[in-house]
């Protein structure tokens, strides 16, 4: 029986070195299209495969010796095979899905058996192929042609192997042996549905003998961050120089070669006046690569992240970081989710006003990155480590604090470093998610940090005392308002992030402008992020009628009921009113009354690098459904700063409001012209006073009559019928005064006399 699956000591078997996700093409021009199908070096292998379901390992020849009896069928790759008719979606949140006996799993641990043939291209032949899976869970072994060519662990980052001793002309097969419980299982505990499969892309690329292997691109500012610095780190093997071009658009602004060196050219330049990436800035720069045969091609962005005296910077600016938790999740494909479906969360995101997503709990998808890199999202990209039932069994830290993990821990740390590095949306990196806090974390935190200084770390679970000990940043989650103003009025050497403050279940998230105010209050504090971005719910049909289902609505055991539908967006990322709250609470544009008599008005811009120049103004005067007043008006605030401005208010009864409304002056990546990015409100105190109302000064009394009502007070009286008023008497100073004549006068008059 094979046991790789169960052994701590045991990350992979053959796995390639991680690296950057690059696709290899044979010449600049080829890269630049970004066409990654179109590479004659690229084979993906999506699609229909053969499946064989099994209930348990030891029915499987490949890692029992024995062939049992499985389920036959197919199935979609990438995707679950939960979704796909085998076995049933759990869902659990702090649980254990299985037993709790690490590093072993249950006998009965599913497994899925995935079979498909290929024809090896020709531009392959005589070359290396690499077979390239980008997420599969939990882990599982490789088989070309009958020959075990790998085995790998931690379901949400990519492994590479090399498959070229087994690769023949013609027909060549493919098995993969998926199983869904794993000793990783334990560092897998993220509050989600339990799927397994393949359900990310796989593919086969092909290198020469002269070949890329991998490119690091270091990016930075100086001189008061005006200027670029870059340093370019290539693995080329067997090759004797590189090119490197670096694009600004179409002008080439930098072009040389560099000799290879123990199999690594550098290249170390200053770009001078650079445009500066940021979430609000998401300016890019294209770094083409190349030797004889080979070009990869590399978005990069200039930004510097620092923590000085307590202090979070992004480019030397106080940036607050106020955005949003994110899970890979999908209403009918789980896990997986298809590129456009990330890009649609990616611009809701931005639509409403988000400039930070944190990766919760694993990295996601490679392409969801290079979308934050496109349309501006800063990011916490999060380890996939989570072990949160530990709690139920022993202490919090009793994983992390147990030496056994450690080549586990530092083995997911270091590759999603490796993968993710070249991505100038990162402003941090996370350990992971409440797994307590113990030598696993610092092993992993140092591993990390050799490979990449330039950003700091984030671990919510260490805490000792107020400030982190490995992490750069403290952390908390749900921490109240109470706390994050004592923390930071405590000379804090660390800056405070939330990497959850507020959960968005049932009527939530609430306090959300409490917590802005405290947020702009102190610069130590760094933001924080929604719990969570989109509802886990599952579309099921039951009796011809379709709903999102949740935990327990599939008949598994344990689960956690509906603690998966906890977010600002249904599945379909509807928004939810919270959604809404939520992008005006962090709005960019605030208005405040200056001098309502002369109608000026003072906009604080809440940007930290753009101007309000971008946005149109549009305000109206309004009392209940009347709009008095109307017109435009165009800010020109710079970033971080107050502008007055003089509006025409015109007349209007006091209870009147002023609104206003900024739109996109232009397109965007993420919204066309006329996009509402912001609204707000002012009631005016001034204006026209109606008259007042006169109210008797002693109590009425209302009396119902044979032909109405009479009403009496203290000095009149008046009759009423269905014709209206019909008589009306004042007594005082011996005056008495009919009313007004109508039909019957003179017989209601008679008897107005007699009821007054």
């Amino acid at each position: 029986m094979r046991t790789e699956f169960q052994d701590l000591n045991c990350t992979n078997l053959y796995r390639l070195p991680a690296r950057a996700t690059l696709i290899p093409y044979p010449d600049a021009e080829s890269a630049r299209q970004d066409e990654r199908a179109m590479s004659p070096y690229y084979l993906g292998l999506n699609g229909e495969w053969d499946f064989t379901y099994y209930n348990s390992p030891y029915g499987v020849e490949e890692l029992s010796g024995e062939a049992g009896e499985g389920i036959p069928g197919k199935i979609q790759v990438p995707g679950v095979w939960q979704l796909q008719g085998y076995g049933a979606p759990q869902y659990t949140n702090v649980r254990f899905p299985i037993p709790f006996d690490p590093p072993f799993v249950p006998d009965d641990t599913p497994v899925g058996v995935y079979d498909r043939t290929f024809i090896l291209p020709e531009a392959f032949r005589d070359r290396q192929t690499v077979i390239r899976f980008e997420g599969v869970s939990s882990c599982y072994y490789v088989y070309v042609n009958g020959q075990l060519a790998g085995f790998s662990k931690g379901p949400h980052l990519p492994a590479e192997f090399d498959i070229s001793a087994f690769v023949r002309d013609g027909e060549n097969s493919l098995r993969v042996v998926v199983l869904q419980w794993s000793d990783g299982t334990y560092l897998e505990d993220q509050d989600m549905w339990r799927h397994a499969g393949i359900f990310r892309d796989v593919a086969l690329l092909s290198f020469g003998k002269e070949r890329i292997a991998d490119v690091w691109a270091d990016t930075s500012l100086s001189n008061g961050y005006q200027d670029g610095e870059l340093t370019v780190t290539v693995k080329a093997i067997g090759a004797e120089k590189v090119k490197w071009t670096l694009l600004d658009g179409e002008e080439a602004i930098l072009s040389q070669e560099s000799a290879v060196t123990d199999g690594e050219a550098k290249l170390a330049a200053e770009i001078k006046n650079v445009k500066a990436w940021t979430a609000e800035t998401p300016n890019r720069y294209e770094l083409i690569v190349e030797i004889p045969g080979q070009a990869e091609r590399v978005f990069i962005g200039f930004r510097k992240i620092e923590i000085k005296d307590g202090v979070f910077y992004v480019n030397g600016k106080n940036v607050k970081l106020l955005g949003v938790n994110r899970h890979d999740t999908h209403p009918t494909l789980g896990f997986y989710t298809p590129v456009n479906e990330m890009e649609k969360d990616v611009v809701l995101m931005k639509r409403h006003n988000m400039n930070i997503v944190r990766t919760s709990h694993y990295p996601n998808d490679p392409r969801f990155l290079e979308l934050c890199d496109r349309y501006g999202l800063y990011v916490v990209d999060e380890t996939d480590i989570e072990c949160h039932g530990v709690t139920q069994f022993n202490s919090y830290d009793y994983m992390a604090t147990d030496p056994k993990w450690t080549t586990q821990f530092v083995d997911r740390g270091v590759r999603m470093v490796q993968r993710d590095r070249n991505h100038p949306c990162i402003v941090m990196w996370s350990l992971g998610n409440e797994s307590g806090y113990g030598c696993c974390h610092v092993s992993m935190a140092e591993a990390m940090r050799k490979i990449d200084t330039a950003r700091p770390i984030h671990y919510e679970r260490d805490q000792w005392e107020k400030e982190a000990i490995t992490a750069d940043v403290t952390s908390r989650m749900y921490a109240g308002i109470d706390f994050m103003k004592e923390y930071a009025e405590g000379n804090p050497k660390k800056p405070l992030f939330q990497c959850e403050y507020c959960h968005a279940m049932g009527q939530g998230p609430g306090l959300l402008e409490a917590y802005w105010q405290t947020y702009m209050a102190y610069p130590q504090l760094m933001g924080g992020c929604i719990w969570e971005w989109a509802d886990h719910g599952i579309v099921k049909t039951e009796n011809g009628q379709e709903y999102y289902a949740y935990g327990g609505d599939f008949g598994e055991w344990p689960h956690d009921g509906c603690f998966c539908v906890d977010a600002l967006t249904y599945p379909d990322r509807t928004p939810h009113t919270g959604l809404l709250e939520y992008k005006h609470v962090i709005r960019p544009v605030r208005a405040a009354m200056t001098n309502e008599a002369k109608g000026i008005v003072s906009f604080r811009n809440y940007y930290s690098f753009l101007s309000l120049s971008h946005l149109a103004g549009q305000y109206t005067v309004v009392n209940g459904a009347k709009t008095l007043a109307q017109g435009e008006f165009i800010l020109n605030t710079p970033a971080e700063e107050t502008e007055e401005i003089t509006l025409n208010l015109g007349q209007y009864p006091a209870g009147s409001y002023l609104n206003f409304t900024f739109t996109l002056r232009n397109d965007t990546s993420w919204a066309p012209a006329g996009y509402v990015v912001a609204q707000d409100q002012l009631a005016l105190a001034l204006g026209k006073k109606e008259a007042p109302v006169c109210l008797p000064a002693s109590p009425l009394s209302l009396e119902k009559t044979h032909e109405g009502y009479t009403v009496r007070g203290n000095d009149f009286c008046a009759a009423f019928n269905r014709e209206g008023l019909c008589g009306l008497v004042f007594h005082g100073a011996g005056k008495r005064t009919a009313g007004k004549p109508v039909a019957r006068a003179h017989r209601q008059r008679q008897w107005l006399a007699r009821r007054c």
